[in-house]
């Protein structure tokens, strides 16, 4: 809290005094001007606190008046002391207004007196923690939850166990099959029934071992059924809701990898038209050899990429939580590294040079005016791209004018207008 002025020595009469008592006891009830006006005599005070009044715009500003020379004098004359009263009465209500105002802060107390305080509320916090816990160890089955549940109070636990398996009973009957088996099947065996039984079936006569037998298959009968887990059912409502927001979701995130391929796809053309220029240019280049270009580096970053453990989780974390934003910065700073790197690479390997530009066009007009080679159909026009056999027609056929149809014609493109 900003420092007090601390008043001089007593020099005023006994009638300044009572005066100033008055004015600061009647403080808190009345208008701050309106009391000031009605204690100064002084003429040079009185004009300093009348315009005061005349700068307020409604509201009385502590800062203002704390920061204005003529405004600190003015409190001076009236009382040293006030000076300091009005910059702590100012850094208060500026505390209390980062705190929410006043209405806020009446309320926080009385909450807190509500809860016990500061004590209090760490109490309750500690029991929510508690209860949280337990219920964490019923949702996840440990054996911790029924054990604190059986010492917090024996006798209703037990009361409530026969309530719980007749419940179990009526919800899943296998279950219930299965856990009194074991219980059937682990007091036979504490009892010895089950070597008893094996025993007489071997020492009794040929009349009784029937019955023994069939005694003894009925309580073995027990150990099967307690020795295997029943599978747990599944809601088939509970499974149909889970699949469709599972499907939901997985369109959801092929939505937002297409748009943001769609974006990187771009960024990526963007870069090799720039730094391809120095071989040649990306917007008149042959379609199939710009396409050709395009996807070697795009399989090239992919298989660098793929191997970045980081950036791949990195990239499922983004998709997962729907960030838009955020994949498509992480992919287009990946391309802004690897691409660049590989534009002249693919520029190399495809021939993409000014040279061999004008070679390649120039061996397409020659080609137009010489006969086609034995087997070869000459075509009238361009090569239709929609009947090419992919798996027998390479790039370099494609880049030389030639091709081989799904019908097994091999042909060269014609003279294009």
């Amino acid at each position: 809290m900003p420092e007090t002025v601390a008043a001089p020595e007593a020099t005023a009469s006994a009638t300044t005094d009572a005066a100033v008592t008055s004015q600061v006891d009647n403080s808190t009830n009345e208008p701050t001007q309106s009391t000031v006006d009605t204690q100064v005599t002084d003429p040079g005070v009185d004009a300093a606190v009348t315009d005061v009044d005349q700068q307020a715009t409604g509201k009385f500003d502590a800062h203002a008046v704390i920061k204005d020379p003529a405004k600190v004098a003015a409190l001076k004359a009236i009382d040293p002391a006030l000076v300091g009263f009005v910059r702590d009465a100012a850094y208060q209500n500026r505390e209390i207004q980062k705190a929410g105002g006043l209405k806020t802060l009446v309320e926080s107390h009385k909450f807190a007196q509500e809860v016990g305080g500061r004590e209090g509320w760490q109490a309750t916090k500690d029991d929510i923690a508690s209860w949280e816990e337990l219920d964490k160890n019923f949702t996840e089955g440990k054996p911790e939850f029924v054990e604190r549940i059986a010492k917090g109070d024996p006798e209703a636990f037990e009361r409530m166990v026969p309530l719980a398996l007749q419940q179990v009973g009526k919800d899943n009957p296998e279950l219930y099959s299965h856990l009194m088996s074991r219980v059937i099947i682990n007091t036979m065996d504490q009892a010895g029934l089950t070597n008893a039984l094996k025993g007489l079936l071997t020492t009794a006569g040929d009349a009784a071992k029937p019955a023994i037998q069939e005694i003894l298959d009925w309580a073995e009968g027990f150990r099967a059924t307690a020795s295997k887990v029943p599978e747990k059912k599944v809601d088939a409502r509970e499974q149909q809701l889970t699949q469709r927001e599972q499907e939901f979701a997985r369109k959801q995130a092929d939505l937002l990898v297409k748009s943001v391929d769609s974006d990187s796809i771009k960024h990526r053309d963007s870069i090799i038209a720039r730094e391809i220029k120095p071989f040649g240019d990306w917007d008149t280049m042959d379609p199939d050899r710009r396409g050709s270009v395009a996807a070697w580096i795009s399989q090239r970053i992919g298989a660098v990429l793929g191997k970045d453990t980081r950036f791949m989780e990195r990239r499922q974390n983004l998709i997962m939580n729907g960030d838009r934003e955020g994949l498509a910065r992480l992919e287009k700073d990946k391309l802004d590294e690897l691409a660049p790197k590989l534009v002249p690479q693919a520029a190399k390997v495809f021939g993409v040079t000014k040279a061999a530009q004008k070679t390649a066009a120039a061996q397409k007009t020659a080609e137009t005016t010489t006969k086609p080679a034995v087997g070869w159909v000459q075509l009238k026009g361009k090569i239709d791209m929609s009947l090419v056999d992919r798996a027998k027609t390479d790039y370099a056929m494609l880049m030389d004018g030639k091709a081989v149809y799904k019908d097994g014609r091999k042909v060269i493109q014609g003279a294009v207008a």
